[in-house]
């Protein structure tokens, strides 16, 4: 096997264990550059990929990322949650159209 491997393989499961944990009391954990280096050096190639393709991987979304300062990532809603929020922005809406419509008459 691939030393190489082996070390990627090791990086990535302590950042992703290092997220799991962060996620699990706030809405989303931010990565600073200095922990993404030690998963993805600054090899000349664009990291960006490789955090997007980290986060898909394990079913994270990712929220930001801005080269030389974080990646920034979140739970990956669930069809349930996306529902959910869908509906609290269409009674949102609604309040707002009968409240404006209330005014108005």
């Amino acid at each position: 096997m691939n030393v190489q491997l082996v070390f990627e393989d090791l990086r990535d499961a302590k950042l992703l264990r290092q997220i799991k944990r962060e996620l699990k009391t706030a809405k989303h954990c931010a990565i600073y550059v200095e922990e993404l280096s030690r998963v993805w050096p600054d090899d000349g190639k664009q990291r960006e990929p490789k955090v997007a393709r980290f986060a898909e991987d394990h079913s994270f979304r990712r929220r930001f990322y801005r080269d030389g300062l974080c990646a920034s990532f979140r739970e990956r809603a669930t069809h349930t949650e996306r529902e959910r929020e869908r509906e609290r922005e269409r009674t949102r809406a609604k309040s707002s159209d009968e409240l404006g419509s209330s005014r108005s008459g």
